[in-house]
């Protein structure tokens, strides 16, 4: 069996657009043509061929997202988990393309957090992001890399985000959190990620 890998990165979803109301902090106004890009590649391969969506970061935004009327800059579990859950509200038709694409045979997802989605990292994100878009055992199809800036593909292939490159923006991934006075964890946000806060 052959194996066609997709990688996408840098889509930005932030909380979405709603009839009535303007929302300057959405970036991606696409779900229907990346429905149809799902789509398409799922007809191109068929039922011979595995798929492989990795979602080499930024696929959310989460610094753009407010939790109780501010962007916080201490980033829980619980943070995390409810940007993420007012992203996955705001974009339905992304949530049921993804759905929609691991419901075939042979399809599965790789996501990698960047910058803009760090909060990606904890492990609740993953659940919620396996329920929402992967429920039962469709979750099984899906795992994030959050321990290395790099993807590594059995064909020798290294998959990164640009982000490590910059150091405003690098992140060490062996370090991700840090514990505040309070015993809280929190992620541990580079500099830039601050300045965008």
């Amino acid at each position: 069996m052959s194996l066609l890998r997709l990688v996408v990165s840098d889509l930005h979803l932030g909380t979405g657009v709603r009839q009535g109301e303007l929302n300057p902090f959405e970036d991606f106004l696409h779900d229907d043509r990346f429905a149809e890009l799902l789509v398409y590649y799922d007809g191109q391969a068929g039922s011979e061929t595995d798929i492989e969506l990795v979602l080499n970061g930024d696929i959310f935004d989460l610094l753009k997202v407010k939790v109780e009327g501010d962007w916080p800059k201490e980033i829980t579990a619980d943070v995390a988990v409810e940007k993420l859950r007012q992203c996955l509200d705001g974009h339905p038709r992304f949530v049921n393309a993804i759905r929609e694409f691991l419901e075939k045979p042979n399809r599965r997802i790789t996501y990698i957090p960047r910058n803009h989605d760090l909060d990606m990292w904890f492990p609740a994100t993953h659940e919620l992001f396996k329920r929402r878009v992967a429920p039962g055992a469709l979750g099984e199809r899906v795992r994030f890399v959050t321990q290395t800036d790099t993807y590594h593909l059995p064909e020798g292939i290294q998959i990164r985000h640009g982000h490590q490159l910059e150091r405003v923006h690098r992140v060490d991934y062996a370090r991700m959190t840090r514990k505040r006075r309070d015993g809280r964890e929190v992620l541990d946000l580079p500099w830039g990620s601050l300045w965008i806060l």
